[in-house]
């Protein structure tokens, strides 16, 4: 393998993962600078230190995932995106295929359950905010016939709705830290596993 042909494999690894175009022209551009870098007469030096494409393609793809999570921490998008970036950084690392099926079915065991528990919150959060809604206007009827009663149950309904938005904004960032979290984790679990080969 060549220079060129190193720059094109990554190039149709980049491309196959999805990865954004911006980004993957920034990646082939610092890899062709690296080897003008190096000079000719150390291209296959260079080529043995960077490994091959599917390693280096691996890294830019887990690289990208920590960016994404980085550039709006708030944002739970950015953390499934993160980690779906990772998972398929995990399928262009040349491990053998078993290997990559146990990894990713044990990224879709976690994210799966970490995923239910939330949405399960988030509708919690919801049906308690919509009862809140509901006992306040059955409170306002209640006002034309027991205005004790009305008063309780207006002033439920309020604390209700109150409870569900004040809760929001910390269920909110839990969300986001849990899937930061989940990409954080198997990136390093990636990055540990590249080193292991490397080993071997």
């Amino acid at each position: 393998m060549n220079r060129s042909d190193f720059l094109i494999e990554l190039d149709k690894k980049l491309r196959f993962h999805r990865m954004p175009p911006e980004e993957i022209a920034l990646a082939i551009t610092y890899y062709s600078e690296y080897f003008d870098d190096a000079g000719p007469e150390n291209e296959q030096k260079v080529l043995s230190d960077l490994g091959s494409p599917a390693e280096v393609a691996t890294q830019i793809l887990s690289n990208y995932a920590m960016k994404e999570m980085s550039d709006n921490p708030q944002s739970v998008k950015k953390g499934v995106s993160a980690i779906w970036y990772v998972v398929l950084a995990i399928f262009a690392a040349p491990i053998a295929l078993p290997i990559a099926v146990a990894v990713l079915a044990v990224i879709f065991a976690v994210a799966v359950g970490l995923f239910s528990a939330i949405f399960s919150v988030f509708i919690a959060l919801l049906a308690v905010a919509v009862a809140g809604f509901v006992m306040t206007i059955l409170g306002i009827v209640l006002l034309f016939v027991d205005l004790p009663l009305a008063l309780l149950v207006v002033g439920t309904g309020l604390a209700l709705m109150g409870m569900s938005l004040i809760t929001f904004p910390a269920f909110k960032w839990i969300a986001v830290k849990c899937a930061h979290g989940v990409a954080n984790l198997f990136n390093k679990i990636l990055k540990r596993g590249r080193k292991n080969e490397r080993v071997y």
